[in-house]
């Protein structure tokens, strides 16, 4: 069985080719996908639990979002939780609707049980969430032209 580390490292590298098969393959049926964004704002909740709502979230994220650039910038176990690995991302994105450009740095935590991806939790500066959340209610509300 592959350590954790290598799981995600694999995970990042099917979404990188675009790969969801094999993303669906490395991850549990009830993967959790966690990011720390107001509901009020996203709609959906915090929380999308599931292959299918995480996809749903993927392609929700694509439609505002162009990633222009970015990537992992640091990828290690946990010291003190063997399932855990955190990593940080550096990230640029345009988004879609006003042509802004939000850039910055966020941490993910992944849970890694024999083998499977259980869980993911995503976390933004505050800064940088709070841009992100008012590009994303104006495209909401259609304040933003194309």
């Amino acid at each position: 069985m592959p350590p954790p580390v290598d799981v995600v490292r694999e995970l990042f590298e099917a979404r990188r080719a675009g790969d969801r098969i094999k993303m669906n393959a490395l991850c549990s049926e009830m993967f959790a996908f966690t990011f720390n964004a107001d509901p009020e704002r996203v709609g959906t909740g915090t929380t999308v639990i599931g292959w299918d709502a995480v996809n749903a979230h993927l392609d929700r994220v694509k439609a505002h979002w162009e990633q222009i650039g970015g990537g992992i910038t640091h990828l290690v176990a946990d010291a003190d939780n063997p399932e855990q690995v955190n990593v940080q991302l550096a990230f640029k994105l345009r988004h879609r609707a006003s042509g802004e450009f939000l850039e910055g740095v966020k941490r993910q935590e992944w849970i890694v049980r024999q083998g499977t991806a259980v869980s993911a939790t995503e976390i933004f500066d505050q800064n940088t969430l709070h841009a992100f959340q008012r590009m994303a209610e104006a495209s909401a509300r259609g304040q933003l032209a194309n």
